[in-house]
């Protein structure tokens, strides 16, 4: 305790010489006899003013602490919120029914066909029966079959599109062109695109679970700001 009290008093020793030493230089002597010329009301401006200037230096730092962990505890409640949405996503998602996924088109092409051929259509009015390339449509899978009919009348490409779109709940008609190419007026080419989506959720996280796939960003996250 002696010790500290020794430091104390060294150390206001010190100041008060550099303050005593401050106090006669010239650039003081000079600020002194500017601020005496001053008129009663100029000096009472000058004296709040540094009261006020050093106030602000004095809260700067706690106020400037405070706002930024104001500003860290209002992003660790929107994370803790976003975490505890998940994990009630992935609650409900595990203790919910599994949806089944959509078979691809290619496995209801034999009923496709049945129904172009219920449909009164040929064989050789079928001039293409193709499959198409898959696509990634936001984060799904599109995949789809395209065909192309020739000697259909309007009513005959509606009611066809309709059965064939109605095979099975994934399928959708997303395309259906009708070319006048025939020589009968009556008479038109129509081509069907009939797509359905398969999700990709496992590839999204390499079929790991949501949380996994968050600590994962997060290590990440962290090693490239480091």
């Amino acid at each position: 305790m002696e010790v500290l009290n020794n430091l104390f008093e060294t150390f206001k020793e010190k100041a008060k010489a550099i303050w005593a030493e401050q106090m006669e230089s010239e650039l003081v002597i000079r600020l002194k006899e500017r601020f005496e010329e001053l008129p009663p009301i100029g000096q009472r401006g000058v004296v709040f003013g540094a009261i006020g200037i050093v106030i602000i230096v004095v809260l700067w730092w706690p106020v400037s602490n405070l706002m930024d962990a104001s500003d860290l505890n209002q992003r660790f409640e929107e994370r803790r919120q976003l975490l505890k949405e998940l994990l009630q996503i992935q609650r409900d998602s595990a203790s919910g029914d599994v949806v089944p996924l959509s078979p691809p088109p290619t496995a209801l092409k034999v009923q496709l066909d049945q129904k172009i051929a219920q449909a009164g259509i040929k064989p050789e009015q079928v001039k293409e029966s193709n499959e198409l390339p898959p696509k990634n449509i936001n984060g799904a899978q599109e995949q789809g079959l395209r065909y192309r009919l020739e000697h259909l009348t309007v009513r005959q490409a509606v009611d066809l599109g309709y059965e064939m779109e109605h095979t099975d709940p994934s399928l959708k008609l997303v395309g259906l062109d009708v070319v006048g190419n025939d020589p009968d007026p009556h008479f038109y080419e129509v081509a069907y695109k009939l797509v359905n989506y398969a999700p990709k959720i496992a590839s999204a996280g390499g079929g790991e679970g949501i949380i996994d796939t968050i600590k994962k960003n997060e290590k990440t996250n962290g090693s490239k700001t480091q």
